[in-house]
């Protein structure tokens, strides 16, 4: 009833305030569309009456928890005639059902005939009627929410913009789909709002200026109807007319979030850099701090206005030099996930502070399998072994598989194994991880399954990006070498592959052959490659052994904690005869090179890594650091052509170089096949 009389009280006040021939073309659906996604002056004007007079309803039963935008989704909720080209709705019905606002029957054939004629799997395609201003789904559409009873409600509220239809149009997706409706009295819009599916939200500050500032009256309603313990409601730093904060930020992950970044000449960037400073400094519902990621928006584009759909990600690109390396930033910060860039050719381009996130709204799974659980801090002491508790609901009412709920769990690079998790008491299971060794990083994620055929990982994409932990404790433990020794290489063995079998109980950061040729004491040293589980390599070239009747060899493997062992030993050599002819000697075959590290140690008050290294083919170079417990705390990605020795310096974020501790890193150049480590100093 509220939404009705506010549609007649609003629509006297058009009347009244002379502007009838704007209502009407906003009551219509029709294109291109007369509205922006900024309101027009007119609409500023009616602002305070379309705030007025609101109503709340009660909340649905307590305790309540919200759902986030990367949970389980059944449906992507869109509106036609569509806000981007109908091949993404093609994309997108590959894999989830897409739901289409339509006016009129009308419109929904015209929709369907598009559909078609685009090739959409239209078995995934389904309709609501419903007359709206807008396509802006995101805005004015549902947010979902579980009750006690474990029932998926909508939440409604009141959209912040003066446009009768589209505030109207919550109830009608909730008649729609069967699901109970509760609604807020309180001014929202759905790009001002992002959770993490446990307690916590964000948005920016209009969440409470346009509630005239009543703080208490917004969190108290957040809490009630949407189970909001924490509400971050922070000041935009885009600064824009939108003040939406999915053109800035958005919530990856209960403790993940990433952030715009733009160059220092930017007149956003020490607005954006304390946001992610912000966030670097708050806790997540995991009882430890956000991990913040950053994506590159060096012209202002929306790479931020993106959408996850279950395990896929969709970007909007701009067909620019920067596309890829945006695309590159989620990949990084979401493993598991794959990633769209969507480009948009059509009369409504993406803009800076409207984009794919804007135009679309996926629709939460009501009978989702859901797993909650508290990760383990990241250091631990030494103990028997790690309880790993979790709750494990199944909000479609379905029974959870016993012998399918399991921790899997692996330590150090080794492989996962899995024990079964049992049934304690209500939703919670229990297991334990048997006691590792000091200094030792395990790695585990949960998994279940229930009747329905429902199946969840915690965190959600499992071996991808699971939970860690480690094993405090000095790591006294060497490298384990064993090699089956070389008595002769012939010639025509040239180039002559050497292996070895290096194990480490955390994590092994170089291994090398040494050798010295003939008599000489002049030692030389080829660096070995992980070229399978635990087996590392090298080729021992013509050039490495000219003039060389023999050599005398041995290996060496270092671990992250910089413990050391040879094989046979560090004062013993093995001795190698050689049966070469030295004129046929030929060039040393092209391969990748880890130049230098530089400075080193390297000061962050001073400067920054400089990296010197080159190539053997046009690929992609990837480099990971290292801490001494063999927790990568950074990766990045180069492009690189053939033989181009590359200079480059890393764009460590301030963020990163907080996290870096003084101490000994590695910093480890990883081609498709060759890979190597140095060592680095970081002095604060």
């Amino acid at each position: 009833m509220k939404k009705i009389h506010k549609l007649i009280l609003f629509s006297l006040l058009l009347i009244i305030l002379s502007i009838g021939q704007v209502f009407a073309q906003n009551m219509q659906e029709i294109s291109p569309l007369p509205l922006t996604h900024e309101m027009s002056d007119d609409e500023i004007a009616l602002m305070p009456a379309w705030v007025i007079d609101r109503e709340k309803s009660n909340p649905p039963t307590g305790p309540i928890r919200p759902v986030a935008e990367f949970e389980p989704a059944t449906k992507v909720l869109v509106r036609y005639p569509l806000g981007f080209h109908v091949n993404f709705i093609k994309l997108l019905a590959e894999e989830i059902e897409v739901l289409t606002i339509v006016s009129n029957e009308s419109v929904k054939n015209q929709a369907i005939q598009a559909y078609t004629n685009a090739q959409v799997n239209m078995s995934n395609c389904t309709f609501v009627i419903g007359a709206t201003n807008s396509y802006w789904t995101r805005d004015f559409g549902p947010w979902f929410s579980f009750d006690s009873n474990n029932n998926l409600s909508v939440i409604d509220f009141t959209y912040n913009r003066p446009r009768p239809l589209d505030d109207a149009f919550i109830p009608i997706y909730a008649a729609y789909d069967t699901l109970n409706c509760y609604t807020m009295s309180i001014v929202q819009t759905g790009g001002n709002y992002m959770c993490d599916g446990i307690g916590i939200a964000a948005a920016s500050h209009i969440a409470y200026t346009e509630n005239y500032n009543n703080q208490s009256l917004v969190n108290e309603q957040m809490q009630q109807f949407l189970g909001i313990d924490t509400y971050h409601v922070v000041q935009d730093p885009n600064n824009t007319y939108i003040d939406h904060i999915d053109c800035w930020g958005k919530f990856l992950a209960p403790d993940k979030i990433i952030i715009r970044q733009v160059p220092s000449t930017h007149p956003r960037y020490n607005a954006l850099e304390q946001m992610a400073q912000y966030w670097a400094n708050q806790m997540s519902s995991y009882n430890r701090p956000f991990r913040v990621y950053r994506v590159y928006t060096p012209n202002d584009q929306p790479y931020s206005n993106s959408l996850i759909l279950n395990n896929r990600v969709f970007v909007p690109i701009m067909n620019n030099a920067n596309d890829e390396a945006a695309l590159q930033a989620y990949r990084d910060a979401m493993p598991g996930y794959t990633v769209y860039g969507v480009t948009n050719n059509t009369s409504n381009p993406w803009e800076s502070t409207d984009a794919l996130h804007c135009r679309t709204h996926e629709i939460a799974d009501r009978r989702m399998l859901y797993i909650s659980h508290m990760p383990l801090a990241y250091e631990q002491e030494m103990q028997n072994n790690y309880a790993i508790e979790a709750d494990i609901i199944s909000y479609g009412g379905a029974d959870i598989i016993a012998d399918s709920t399991k921790v899997f769990f692996k330590v150090n690079q080794g492989d996962y194994t899995s024990i079964d998790m049992s049934y304690f008491a209500g939703n919670l299971y229990h297991a334990e991880i048997p006691i590792p060794a000091l200094g030792d990083t395990v790695y585990y994620y949960i998994h279940s399954v229930d009747t329905n055929n429902k199946k969840a990982n915690h965190p959600l994409m499992g071996a991808y990006d699971p939970h860690y932990f480690v094993i405090n404790g000095d790591d006294t433990e060497f490298p384990v070498i064993e090699h089956e020794p070389i008595a002769i290489i012939h010639e025509n063995e040239l180039p002559y592959t050497i292996s070895a079998t290096v194990t480490d109980n955390v994590g092994i950061a170089e291994v090398k052959l040494e050798f010295r040729r003939n008599e000489s004491d002049e030692i030389y040293s080829i660096t070995m490659s992980e070229s399978d589980q635990n087996i590392w390599s090298c080729q021992l070239q013509s050039t490495d052994i000219i003039s060389a009747s023999s050599i005398y060899y041995r290996i060496t493997a270092t671990d992250f904690a910089q413990n050391t062992n040879y094989f046979p030993s560090e004062d013993t050599w093995i001795l190698c005869d050689l049966d070469l002819n030295i004129e046929d000697i030929i060039k040393p075959l092209e391969k990748d090179n880890f130049i230098a590290v530089y400075p080193n140690p390297v000061n962050f008050n001073k400067s920054d890594i400089n990296i010197k290294y080159s190539t053997s083919d046009t690929k992609r170079v990837k480099f990971e650091i290292y801490n001494i417990k063999g927790q990568k705390v950074y990766e990045f990605n180069q492009f690189n052509r053939k033989n181009d020795t590359k200079s480059i310096q890393v764009d460590l974020s301030e963020h990163v170089k907080t996290r870096l501790k003084s101490g000994v890193y590695f910093i480890k150049m990883s081609t498709n096949d060759y890979s190597v480590s140095k060592k680095i100093i970081i002095i604060k």
